[in-house]
């Protein structure tokens, strides 16, 4: 329910949004696979898109540099590629 809060925000199709638990009622967003605009990292850089469960701090919004998943070891989904294809993390 809530990567299709964010998707609706988000007008690119190929972005793809996964969040991490941290289990200390905090949480990350992570956008991958296409561009974000400027406009959008604009709002989120003003925290106007902090969309998230009631009581759940929100540490960071991270994205790829480029239009394909972020980098990971030994990982390949659709959120994450491995090397040759995978893009460095970068907080938004």
């Amino acid at each position: 329910m809530l990567s299709e809060i964010y998707q609706g925000v988000i007008p690119d199709e190929t972005v793809k949004i996964f969040f991490i638990d941290n289990q200390n009622m905090s949480m990350d967003v992570y956008l991958t696979g296409g561009v974000i605009l400027e406009v959008t990292k604009a709002v989120i850089k003003q925290g106007y898109l902090n969309i998230k469960p009631e009581g759940v701090r929100l540490n960071a919004y991270t994205g790829s540099e480029g239009n394909n998943g972020i980098l990971g070891f030994d990982v390949n989904n659709r959120y994450i590629d491995c090397f040759d294809t995978g893009s460095w993390a970068v907080k938004l």
